[in-house]
């Protein structure tokens, strides 16, 4: 996403209020998601909720949905590159010849929009991995002695062993401080 210039600043355009979120929710699953906790949803899977097929779905429409969702975040960035059209009307609409009330009318709305739009990006981007870690969290307290068993089993992940428990359990909890990280955030964005 662009960066408001300090010109744009003293004019009293607004901008973007969510590229800080949106940019760290891509990071995150570019760098959390697809290390531990991808891994930790395939041992999941494969593991624990094979004999659970309802549950093993929802877990694999959360993951399928964070792939999905990063590859809808690189296009919305992308959409707005002076070279596409979304691009090209957000400069044209900001550097035109008169801002006059109606330009800047239009601008607002344009800005609006792209704001919703990564909003519901991050907010579909929290909702799934709240799904997944719910899921763990599910498994890590399920009082089937086939599951506890299942959690005792050791693999090899990262340099080091560490038995599924622990795997589901360090992962759950990343997701549960970068929900609460998230929030914070948004709400410093809105200005609340």
């Amino acid at each position: 996403m662009p960066k408001q210039s300090a010109e744009d600043r003293e004019r009293g355009l607004p901008f973007f209020s969510h590229c800080k979120s949106l940019k760290i929710l891509y990071n995150y699953l570019a760098r959390k998601y697809k290390g531990t906790i991808q891994e930790g949803v395939q041992l999941s899977s494969a593991y624990v909720l094979s004999t659970n097929r309802l549950i093993q779905n929802r877990l694999m429409q959360c993951a399928a949905g964070l792939e999905e969702l990063e590859a809808k975040i690189v296009l919305f960035d992308r959409s707005l590159s002076p070279d596409e059209d979304d691009g090209k009307a957000l400069m044209r609409l900001k550097h035109g010849r008169s801002l006059d009330a109606n330009d800047q009318k239009l601008y607002r709305s344009f800005i609006s929009q792209k704001d919703r739009e990564a909003f519901e990006l991050i907010e579909r981007g929290k909702e799934y991995l709240l799904g997944i870690k719910n899921i763990f969290n599910d498994i890590i307290t399920s009082p089937m002695e086939s599951v506890k068993s299942i959690l005792k089993t050791i693999h090899f992940q990262r340099g080091r062993h560490e038995t599924l428990l622990q795997i589901l359990k360090r992962n759950a909890e990343l997701i549960e401080e970068y929900y609460n990280f998230m929030d914070q955030l948004i709400a410093l964005e809105k200005g609340t």
